[in-house]
Formats: C-alpha cells, structure tokens, sequence
C-alpha cells in the first residue's frame, strides 16, 4: 500500500518550490520545467491546490501561481487528503491481496498502531519542516 502517491509527492515538490522562491509567481511550465514532470500533471496539480487555497492563481500575461499560505500551516496530511482523501491505513501493509486471515491475523493490531503512528506524523509533518 502506498503512503503517499505520486501526484501527492509531486504537490509536496512543487510546494517547497515554491517557497523556496519566495513570493514569485510561478508558472505552469516554468515548474514543469524544473522538476521535470509533464506539463499537464503539473495543472491539474495546481489546479487542484487552486481550489483548495492552497496557491493562488492570477491568469493572463505576466499571471501564475503563488502561495496562499505560509509552509508552517501545510501538513503533509492535508495534502494526502487533498490528492488521495481521508487517510485511511485500514487495508493489511504486508499483502496487496485480500487476506484470508483477516480476523486471525496476529499483526492486524500492530499494524493499526503503526498506521495511526504514521498518520499522526504526517499531521504535526509541515513543510517548513521538510525545508529544514
């Protein structure tokens, strides 16, 4: 099972990007550009974090993106949320099938501890820290 896919761990690179830049305006291509992912994922990226509030946009010549809050109020959990919904670690982490032990399992608790332990991370896990 995937923590964090591939859309969210390039939102994440694109955001610290961006900080990193300052208050620039950012655009679709230059950023595409940069961290070499495709021009397209890239919007739909940024379109989502759009509307989301997480960037601002301004359109026409001279427009872009730039960020609408500061790195210290985004958790990398509200961004799982935002690209992959509510974190849920609730499927079993050792098989990618359905398991047939499922109410057996001897590592089904552990598992869940481990689960919340991650997700409660990635809560207090904001970007300014991952800029450090």
């Amino acid at each position: 099972m995937r923590l964090v896919t591939k859309q969210t761990d390039y939102a994440i690179r694109i955001l610290l990007t961006m900080f990193k830049g300052g208050k620039d305006l950012f655009t679709t291509s230059g950023l595409a550009k940069k961290l070499k992912i495709s021009k397209p994922f890239t919007r739909a990226i940024l379109q989502k974090l759009n509307k989301e509030k997480v960037v601002i946009s301004s359109k026409g010549k001279g427009g872009g993106f730039k960020m609408a809050l500061p790195p210290d109020k985004i958790s990398i959990v509200s961004l799982v949320e935002i690209f992959q919904g509510p974190v849920k670690l609730d499927r079993c982490l050792i098989r990618s099938d359905i398991c047939p032990d499922i109410k057996t399992c001897v590592l089904k608790k552990k598992l869940k501890e481990i689960g919340n332990h991650i997700t409660e991370e990635f809560k207090i896990l904001t970007l300014d820290k991952l800029l450090k």
